[in-house]
């Protein structure tokens, strides 16, 4: 009998994003506050930043959907608050527990040659927290900026090993 692992978390689920907004609350509860919502409902409130964030992630953007959407009436205070949204915090959370309750190893490894949106291109690190992959495309390779000034880090896209795909894996299809 086999378990299925579920999904690999995404950073825009709605479970991620909900946390992410966890974040920016008590400081957008505050704002509400000092602007006389005192009887803000925090469900409510959640349920609209959730559907603010999903057009984008901007602060000034989220901040003009509230306007326009939602009947808010923000101010540049709220929209610098709004600023400090991001799911990557939450997403990286999300990801270390799924691969810790679920037993999750990265089956991609450093100097593999993959495919990412049709593009070649190679490994260059592997978070086994995460299963993140940092992979640059050939097409950059030759860049003056394919590793850090302090020689520590290496530069590239970060993306989740689903979204590659084995280069061999991919020339025996066609």
């Amino acid at each position: 009998m086999s378990i299925e692992i579920p999904p690999m978390p995404r950073d825009n689920d709605e479970v991620v994003v909900k946390h992410a907004i966890q974040e920016i609350l008590p400081q957008v509860a505050t704002w509400l506050r000092n602007n006389g919502e005192d009887d803000a409902d925090q469900a409510s409130v959640v349920a609209d930043l959730l559907q603010a964030v999903r057009r984008s992630s901007d602060g000034y953007d989220i901040a003009r959907t509230l306007e326009r959407h939602l009947h808010w009436s923000p101010d540049s205070e709220l929209v610098e608050i709004l600023e400090g949204f991001s799911t990557y915090s939450a997403h990286r959370k999300a990801l270390k527990a799924w691969v810790a309750n679920h037993g999750v190893v990265a089956t991609f490894g450093v100097g593999d040659r993959a495919l990412w949106r049709g593009r070649p291109g190679e490994v260059r690190a592997v978070d086994p927290e995460t299963t993140l992959i940092t992979f640059l495309p050939d097409d950059k390779r030759h860049s003056s900026n394919t590793e850090s000034k302090d020689g520590r880090g290496l530069y590239g896209y970060i993306v989740q090993e689903d979204a590659l795909t084995r280069e061999e894996t991919a020339a025996a299809a066609v």
